[in-house]
């Protein structure tokens, strides 16, 4: 495993801790099916959350409208219509977060930006 992609894992790993600290409930961790994938999926007073995580070691700030782009948003989507249908949660309300993870080593800075970008269960086709 290489140096970017341990750093990635213990990102999310704090991101998971971060989440479970404050009442969420973990669902799934790294899922995917076929080319879709999420970094955490998580229900919070009945919501479903999707986390996507990102780690950055050269500590400079992370704007989150920078990382999230409008395409990985359309994959964020997707995969998330993916797992709602495969689960039969589509009638759930959801949201996408991101998690942004800064420095070289834990432990991280760490930001939580909630509901970065909008998605209602209307946009989605299976």
């Amino acid at each position: 495993m290489n140096e970017r992609h341990t750093k990635g894992r213990l990102g999310e790993q704090e991101a998971m801790l971060h989440l479970m600290k404050r009442g969420y409930t973990l669902l799934e961790h790294n899922w995917r099916s076929g080319h879709l994938e999420l970094d955490i999926i998580a229900e919070y007073w009945g919501q479903i959350v999707f986390v996507e995580v990102k780690t950055r070691s050269n500590g400079d700030y992370i704007v989150p409208s920078e990382i999230v782009s409008f395409a990985q948003q359309q994959r964020l989507r997707r995969a998330a219509t993916h797992y709602l249908a495969q689960r039969r949660l589509m009638d759930r309300p959801f949201r996408f977060d991101l998690i942004t993870l800064e420095g070289a080593a834990p432990p991280f800075v760490l930001h939580h930006y909630r509901n970065v970008f909008h998605a209602t269960s209307s946009e989605f086709s299976i």
